[in-house]
C-alpha cells in the first residue's frame, strides 16, 4: 500500500514541522516507519529530511518529487522558484526561496545510458544506478 506523503517547503513533512519541538518530532517519529533525518536549532526542528522508498510518494503541488526525473523536476521547480546554482554541485539542488533541497547520490542522466561504462555494468548494477534519475532525499527548512 502506497502511502501519500505532504511536502510543504519551508514549512513542513507529514506531520513534522519546522518550529515543532524536539520532543514532539521525536514522538511523531516513533510512529512512522519511514527514514527521517532532522536539524535542531534551540530545540527546535530547522531542518527536515526524508528518504525515498519504494512505497511512498511525497507530493509538492501535484507533483510526485521521488518519481519525477531529476532533470524534469528540477525545470518544473525552477520555473516556479530558481534553485540556487552557486551551490548546486549536480547532486543537491536547494530552493533558498522556497525552502527546500533535493539531493541524489550521483548526478547520473538518461544521456548516461548511452555510455559504455554504463552499457558494460551488470543488468544488476544498471537498476541500481538507473535510481539515480531520481532524487534519493527531499528536505525542507525556512525560506530565505
Amino acid at each position: 500500500m502506497t502511502t501519500i506523503i505532504k511536502v510543504q517547503p519551508g514549512i513542513s513533512i507529514a506531520d513534522i514541522y519546522i518550529g515543532m519541538l524536539r520532543n514532539d518530532a521525536e514522538r511523531c517519529l516513533s510512529n512512522t516507519a519511514y527514514s527521517f533525518q532532522m536539524g535542531y536549532e534551540q530545540d527546535k526542528v530547522s531542518f527536515i529530511e526524508i528518504n525515498a522508498e519504494a512505497d511512498i510518494n511525497c507530493i509538492y503541488n501535484g507533483i510526485d518529487l521521488f518519481k519525477v526525473k531529476a532533470t524534469q523536476l528540477i525545470d518544473l521547480l525552477d520555473a516556479i522558484s530558481p534553485y540556487d546554482r552557486a551551490e548546486s554541485d549536480g547532486c543537491s539542488y536547494r530552493f533558498p526561496q522556497l525552502g527546500l533541497v533535493l539531493w541524489q547520490d550521483i548526478n547520473f542522466t538518461e544521456e548516461d545510458m548511452k555510455q559504455s561504462w554504463f552499457q558494460e555494468m551488470s543488468l544488476e548494477n544498471q537498476e541500481d544506478t538507473m535510481r539515480s534519475l531520481y532524487f534519493s532525499t527531499v528536505g525542507v527548512f525556512l525560506p530565505e
